[in-house]
C-alpha cells in the first residue's frame, strides 16, 4: 500500500543559511558524498552515493581490489605476487602469463632432450623450464641420443659398428661383457658367406671372415646361399641349393613366353609359359590382338579399311585411331548443301553425317550459297556461287536490269547506250524514252513549245467570238473552220481573198485547174473529232501576193457549224514543210 503523503504547510518553511530541504547526506563534511553521487572507481571503497555499498571488493583480503585482482579468491594471486612454477600453471602475478610463458617465473629446472625416446637425455641439448616439454628428460647421461638402444641401461652387444651400447666407454671386443660373439669363417670372395673349413670366435670378425660357412663357391661373390637363382646361359647354381635355371623352381629372371601361331613375332596372351630359355613357337611379346593374322599386330600400321580392323592392336580402329593412315579430309556441311567449309575440317576414314569431301562452301550457314548455286542480283551483294565475286563483279549473275545512259541528267535515258547491271550505275536510269539525251529540256515529261528547230510545229489556236470578214484578216492569218460531228464533211475549197495592200487581185487555183498538181502542203487543225487540210497556192501567183495572201478554208457541214476558231499561222508555214495547227474550242 502506498504511504500517505503529508500535506505541505500552508506557507513555505523558513530556512536558515546553509540549510537545504533535502536530507540523507552520509558525510556532510565532504562534498563528494551525497545521495545520487556516481561511483565509478571499483578500487575506491568509499560509499559516495550514501546507499550503504560501494564498487570496491576484496574477497581474499590480499589488499588488491577484485577489479584489479585476477583471482579474488586466492590471496597468493594478485599483481604484486611472484610467478612460480606449479603443476596447475597458475598466473600468480596476474600478468596474463603463467609458468613457462612467464620469463619471470621462479623455480624453473634444467631438462635435456631425449631424441631417441630411451628416457636418457643428451647433455649438449638442454632447456631451463617449469614443465619439461615432450621429448625432454631430467637425465643427461645418454652417449648417443640418436639410438634408443644406446644408453647407460643398455647391454653391450657385438655389432658391426662397434657401438658402445652401455655408454661405459668400451665397445664390442674391447668390452668383456659384450654379448653376441660368434665364430667367423674366411670369406675370400667377399660375399659375406665363408668357407666352412676356416673359423674364429669374436664380435668383430677378422678381415675376410664371416659368421657363416655355407658358401658353395667362395671364389664367386654372386654364388652363395643368399643369392637368387637366376636364369643364365651357363646354368649356374647361384643359390647353392644344387639346382640351376629351369631345374630350380625358385629361379628368378624367368620370362613369360607367348604362343605365336601366325609367326609375326607377336604372341597371344591366351597361350603362355614361364621359362629361363625361350621355347620353340613362343615369343616374349603378348600384344598380338589377332594371332590368326600376321598382318595384325602392334608393329603393323593402322589403315582405313571397310572392316574397321584394328591392325596395330591399340584397341582403336580406323577413325577411332588418330594414327590411322589413308584418311581423307572431310569438311563440315552445316547447311546440308553438300558443300563443306574449309574452316571446319577433320581427317577421317569414313565420312560421317554432316561432313562432305569438298571444302568450297563460302557460307556454310546458308544452303542457297555454294559453288553450284546461281549468282543472283541482291541488295546485300551476296556471293551465291562462291567464286569470290558478287552481283556486278560476277559476269554470270542473273537478274540484272538494263539501264540507259542519261547524259543530260533529266532522269530519262537513251536506248542508244545501255548497261546491264545488278545495281544502277551512276549516270544511268531505267527509262529509255529520251528522244534527245543531249538536252535536259527534251524528254517525255517536258512541255512542248513552239520553236524554229522542230520541223513539225503545233500552233496555238486562239478562240474568236465571231467570224471576221476575210478582208479583216491580217496578212498571213488563216481561219480554219471544222465541223466536229459525223458524217465527214465534203472536201474543202480554198478561197483566196485579195490583201488590202495588194495591187492586183490574186487568182485562186484549185487542184482541178493544175496541169501537174504539186505535193499536198498541209496545215492541220485538230479538234476532238475533225482534221482539215489546207493546200498551198499555185506557182501562178505573184510572189508578193503569196507572201501577203489570206487563205480561208471553208467546209460545208450538214449541221450548224460551231463557232470558228482563229489559228495563227506564221508566214513560213506555207513553205514546203507541213505545219500542223491545233484549234481549241472557245471558252
Amino acid at each position: 500500500m502506498a504511504s500517505a503523503r503529508t500535506a505541505p504547510p500552508p506557507w513555505p518553511a523558513r530556512r536558515a543559511p546553509g540549510e537545504v530541504t533535502q536530507g540523507g547526506d552520509c558525510d556532510d563534511e565532504d562534498a563528494r558524498f551525497y545521495p545520487g553521487a556516481e561511483e565509478t572507481d571499483c578500487a575506491d571503497p568509499n560509499d559516495y552515493n550514501c546507499d550503504g555499498s560501494s564498487g570496491f571488493a576484496d574477497a581474499d583480503a590480499d589488499g588488491v581490489p577484485a577489479c584489479e585482482d585476477c583471482d579474488d579468491g586466492d590471496a597468493a594471486v594478485n599483481p604484486s605476487a611472484t610467478e612460480v612454477c606449479d603443476a596447475l600453471n597458475v598466473d600468480e602475478d596476474c600478468d596474463g602469463l603463467a609458468d613457462d610463458d612467464d620469463s619471470a617465473a621462479s623455480g624453473k629446472a634444467k631438462v635435456y632432450e631425449d631424441g631417441d625416446g630411451d628416457t636418457y637425455g643428451d647433455l649438449s641439448t638442454s632447456l631451463t623450464v617449469c614443465d619439461a616439454p615432450s621429448g625432454y628428460v631430467t637425465d643427461s647421461t645418454d652417449c648417443d641420443d640418436s639410438r634408443a638402444t644406446v644408453n647407460p641401461g643398455a647391454t653391450e652387444v657385438c655389432d658391426s659398428a662397434n657401438l658402445d651400447e652401455d655408454c661405459d666407454g668400451k665397445a664390442d671386443d674391447a668390452d668383456s661383457a659384450a654379448s653376441g660373439k660368434t665364430t667367423g669363417y674366411a670369406d675370400d670372395d667377399g660375399d659375406t658367406y665363408g668357407d666352412a673349413s676356416t673359423g674364429t670366435t669374436a664380435c668383430d670378425l677378422p678381415s675376410g671372415s664371416v659368421s657363416n660357412s655355407a658358401d658353395c663357391d667362395d671364389t664367386d661373390a654372386a654364388i652363395n646361399p643368399a643369392a637368387a637363382e637366376v636364369c643364365d646361359s651357363a646354368n649356374t647354381d647361384e643359390d647353392c641349393d644344387g639346382k640351376a635355371d629351369d631345374s630350380d623352381s625358385s629361379a628368378s629372371g624367368k620370362s613369360t613366353w607367348y604362343g605365336d601361331a601366325d609367326s609375326d613375332s607377336y604372341g597371344s596372351s591366351s597361350s603362355s609359359t614361364s621359362a629361363c630359355d625361350q621355347p620353340s613357337g613362343y615369343v616374349s611379346l603378348s600384344t598380338d590382338c589377332d594371332d590368326t593374322k600376321a598382318s595384325v599386330n602392334p608393329g603393323a600400321t593402322e589403315v582405313c579399311d571397310s572392316a574397321n580392323t584394328d591392325e596395330d592392336c591399340d584397341g582403336k580402329a580406323d577413325d577411332a585411331d588418330s594414327a590411322a593412315s589413308g584418311k581423307s579430309t572431310a569438311y563440315r556441311d552445316a547447311d546440308g548443301d553438300t558443300y563443306g567449309s574449309a574452316s571446319s575440317a577433320t581427317t577421317v576414314c569414313d565420312l560421317t553425317s554432316g561432313y562432305v569431301s569438298n571444302s568450297t562452301d563460302c557460307d556454310d550457314t546458308k544452303a542457297s550459297i555454294n559453288p553450284a548455286a546461281t549468282e543472283v542480283c541482291d541488295a546485300s551483294n551476296t556471293d551465291e556461287d562462291c567464286d569470290g565475286k558478287a552481283d556486278d563483279s560476277d559476269t554470270s549473275a542473273s537478274g540484272k536490269t538494263t539501264y540507259y545512259r542519261d547524259a543530260d541528267g533529266d532522269t530519262y535515258g537513251s536506248s542508244a547506250t545501255t548497261s546491264s547491271a545488278c545495281d544502277q550505275p551512276s549516270g544511268y536510269v531505267t527509262t529509255s524514252t529520251d528522244c534527245d539525251d543531249t538536252k535536259a529540256s527534251v524528254n517525255p515529261a517536258a512541255a512542248e513549245v513552239c520553236d524554229s528547230a522542230t520541223p513539225m510545229r503545233t500552233a496555238t489556236a486562239r478562240p474568236m467570238i465571231s467570224t471576221p470578214a476575210p478582208a479583216a484578216n491580217p496578212p498571213g492569218i488563216g481561219t480554219l473552220m471544222a465541223t466536229p460531228t459525223a458524217p465527214p464533211p465534203p472536201p474543202l475549197q480554198p478561197v483566196i481573198s485579195p490583201a488590202a495592200t495588194s495591187a492586183s487581185a490574186p487568182t485562186a487555183t484549185t487542184q482541178s485547174q493544175r496541169s501537174t498538181p504539186p505535193p499536198p502542203r498541209s496545215v492541220t487543225a485538230r479538234t476532238p473529232t475533225r482534221t482539215v487540210t489546207a493546200r498551198p497556192m499555185t506557182s501562178t501567183q505573184a510572189p508578193a501576193a503569196r507572201r501577203r495572201c489570206t487563205v480561208t478554208l471553208m467546209a460545208t457541214p450538214t449541221a450548224a457549224p460551231p463557232p470558228r476558231s482563229l489559228c495563227v499561222i506564221p508566214p513560213r508555214a506555207m513553205s514546203a514543210t507541213t505545219t500542223t495547227a491545233t484549234t481549241a474550242a472557245p471558252p
